[in-house]
């Protein structure tokens, strides 16, 4: 059977529609600030769908070959997208209008989320394998700096301010903790523990 997106109402929790997507294997989507393109990465058909959820239309944006797409984040304009890849090892930049990749940048192994820094031009991106977040330049389409955080990075969220930065070590034991980094510093501060295996 094909991949599908349910909708969901809130505050009731009830699915009130389901939309059928191309792709296989959806995960971590990201939804476009003016609330019109849902992007779904495909971890299994190593695309993206991005879907105009006011027409319901669904295309696919096609990856690399060998891509294994995990996550999404999207600029505040909303005309560019990023999108992880634990295949290659690598972060993908996708002109929305265009609807294809514009760049492909090498990082940490097994990347996972990718949400854009809320104030400045950077992608702080959780590397599982080496424990790491990757600091990439969005302008400068670059590495800039890699920041050691802790076994299994995984999950991140920025305070509001930009200022801090939680990520999620999943592979830490016996208890999995959470990360406290300083963006203005790109060190790590802290680390908090909390219950196993934290996504």
């Amino acid at each position: 059977g094909g991949s599908t997106l349910s909708v969901i109402s809130v505050p009731d929790f009830k699915v009130t529609e389901s939309l059928a997507l191309k792709g296989q294997g959806p995960h971590g989507h990201v939804i476009s600030p003016d609330g019109r393109i849902l992007l779904t990465p495909n971890s299994r058909s190593g695309d993206v769908s991005m879907i105009d959820l006011v027409q319901q239309k669904t295309e696919l944006i096609k990856l690399p070959s060998g891509a294994k797409p995990v996550a999404m984040g999207i600029t505040s304009d909303g005309k560019f997208a990023f999108v992880t890849d634990a295949g290659l090892n690598q972060v993908h930049k996708i002109d929305l209008a265009q609807k294809v990749v514009m760049a492909s940048l090498s990082v940490g192994k097994r990347p996972i989320q990718v949400p854009v820094h809320p104030t400045r031009p950077f992608l702080y991106i959780p590397c599982m394998e080496d424990g790491a977040l990757y600091k990439v330049n969005i302008e400068k389409w670059k590495v800039e700096r890699v920041i050691p955080v802790g076994k299994g990075a995984n999950g991140i969220a920025y305070s509001p301010d930009g200022k801090y930065a939680y990520v999620t070590l999943t592979w830490e034991k016996p208890k999995g903790k959470v990360a406290v980094v300083d963006m203005e510093k790109d060190k790590m501060l802290i680390s908090i523990e909390v219950e196993e295996a934290p996504n």
